[in-house]
């Protein structure tokens, strides 16, 4: 299980809300920072600027599905399956968004 997990988010982000619903469904207890959607001063540290970012144990993840993606192999590696139609719409997501 992870220990220290900061969501950086904006409260009415709906790939913020997926991210949360994951690690509350999960028990993972995590941080909350408020992303200002103007000046973005809380993520200048990243590349990415855009949210949800989640840092797990000091690893920057982003992208919500990527996110569930991963924390799901890390809790239950064995139990995880994409298909090949989920991976093509998560690579046009990160090309389209970033």
């Amino acid at each position: 299980m992870p220990k220290d997990v900061v969501l950086y988010q904006y409260e009415a982000c709906p790939f913020c809300n997926k991210v949360r619903a994951f690690l509350d469904y999960h028990d993972i207890p995590y941080k909350i920072v408020e992303v200002n959607p103007l000046s973005k001063k809380e993520i200048k540290w990243s590349d990415y600027q855009k949210v949800p970012i989640l840092v797990v144990d000091g690893q920057q993840m982003i992208d919500s599905s990527d996110i569930i993606e991963k924390l799901s192999n890390q809790i239950q590696p064995a139990e995880v399956v994409i298909d090949e139609e989920e991976t093509k719409w998560r690579r046009y997501q990160l090309l389209m968004f970033v």
